[in-house]
């Protein structure tokens, strides 16, 4: 043991004897460290032993949980999933939606025509009211039989994807900015200002948030009248098969967003749509966002989402229905509490 020299000189200057002032030092310096010592090294000893002992213990059940999340990962019903929010998939322009599945679809979701009805729709000009009601708005899905990821028949939902549209020669028919006047649509300079805007701003917003073999969830950013305002919210859909018979249920429902970012659901209940729905989306209108005849991008608002027969949220599938993003458990998780909500109501 190294002692100061400072209490060596203090100590020393008591006794005459310097031998006699270092054993001294040595009895009332080194018997505590030294005892203190070996208790240091008898419980470093023991925390080391009873270590060992609980990694012994807990490494198979850390091995069998990861080796269990694994197989979950793999051979779920639902087969292939991917979380990564990514653009949601286009009709082909030429397509020409009817009140059934269109060619290469074997699913309409929904067929929406458009309409200024609500607000101050019969203050503004004629030509603003065509405008409004000049393009449609088409999703579809594509559900095939066979090479699931499961293997077997089982029916998997291969994909989901929208379009604008226009009246040509009577028929909707599926257009886009590039496509419009090959196709034959007539916009006019201001009908295809009108429809380049609403094609970038879908392009934009409209994603594909988290997708499987059985299950979509996606949405788009939109102006919705909530609570008397013209509010910026997330419409979402949610697409549910059956791998068995290839039915599909589809849902959609409404998200507000908060100063933080996330997400809460503007409504207690999502909405079960019908088949093919034929949707007349009413637009409200709010005459002090115009200037000079010219409206704001924030003038028009649609009044509702697509409407069906109202379900109310269970208190488990609220939270999950609210989620920005998903991870592979939670977007399973979704899915089960979906069709535990759609039990006796959808043909699943």
């Amino acid at each position: 043991m190294i002692v100061p020299t400072s209490v060596k000189v203090g100590i020393a200057g008591i006794f005459k004897s310097q031998k006699a002032s270092e054993s001294l030092i040595r009895r009332f310096f080194c018997w505590p460290l030294q005892l203190a010592g070996l208790f240091f090294r008898s419980a470093k000893l023991l925390f080391a032993c009873h270590v060992r002992r609980a990694c012994c213990r807990c490494v198979p059940v850390w091995v069998a949980l990861w080796f269990a999340s694994v197989l979950a990962a793999g051979d779920s019903p639902t087969g292939n999933i991917d979380v990564q929010v990514r653009p949601l998939g286009r009709i082909a322009p030429g397509t020409v939606i009817g009140k059934g599945p269109p060619t290469g679809w074997s699913h309409l979701i929904v067929a929406a025509f458009p309409r200024l009805g609500h607000g101050d729709s019969e203050q503004v000009s004629s030509v603003v009211k065509n405008l409004g009601s000049a393009l449609t708005f088409s999703m579809a899905a594509n559900v095939v039989a066979g090479s699931s990821a499961n293997g077997g028949g089982e029916y998997r939902l291969e994909k989901v994807g929208w379009g604008l549209g226009a009246r040509i020669n009577g028929r909707n028919t599926v257009i886009s900015y590039e496509t419009c006047d090959a196709l034959g649509a007539n916009l006019g300079f201001l009908g295809n200002e009108v429809l380049r805007r609403n094609e970038e701003g879908l392009r934009d917003s409209f994603v594909q948030v988290a997708k499987s073999d059985s299950m979509v969830v996606c949405e788009y950013g939109a102006l919705v009248l909530y609570r008397g305002e013209h509010r910026w919210m997330i419409v979402r859909h949610g697409m549910v098969v059956s791998p068995a018979s290839g039915r599909l249920a589809s849902v959609a429902w409404l998200l507000d967003i908060l100063s933080d970012g996330r997400c809460v659901t503007a409504e207690n209940c999502f909405q079960l749509l019908p088949p093919n729905l034929q949707e007349d989306r009413v637009f409200d209108v709010r005459r002090d966002r115009f200037t000079l005849g010219i409206p704001a991008a924030d003038a028009f608002a649609v009044v509702k989402i697509p409407q069906g027969t109202p379900i109310a949220f269970s208190r488990t599938l609220k939270p999950l229905a609210e989620m920005r993003t998903f991870s592979l458990v939670s977007f399973r998780q979704l899915e089960a509490e979906f069709r535990r909500s759609l039990e006796g109501k959808a043909p699943l």
